[in-house]
């Protein structure tokens, strides 16, 4: 299994909030890393209630560096 996740290298590209977030480009994952990432997981802030693997959205699977993965299930919020 190949995937490291640095916060430094690992982008995630987020839409402003309520309604423009949903005709725009929603949230990403921009792998900014010299790896390729082969698994990616959500949780809320404080759980351990892992979402599904992100990374099977893309059709190879995979991640591939500076390669953009949409995420998908994940409603954004406010901290």
């Amino acid at each position: 299994m190949r995937w490291i996740l640095a916060s430094a290298s690992v982008a995630l590209l987020l839409a402003s909030g309520g309604e423009p977030a949903a005709q725009g480009k929603g949230i990403r994952l921009w792998n900014l890393t010299t790896s390729t990432i082969s698994g990616f997981q959500l949780s809320p802030a404080g759980k351990n209630d892992w979402g599904p693997n992100q990374t099977l959205n893309d059709r190879d699977k995979e991640v591939d560096h500076d390669e953009r993965l949409r995420i998908t299930g994940v409603e954004t919020g406010t901290l």
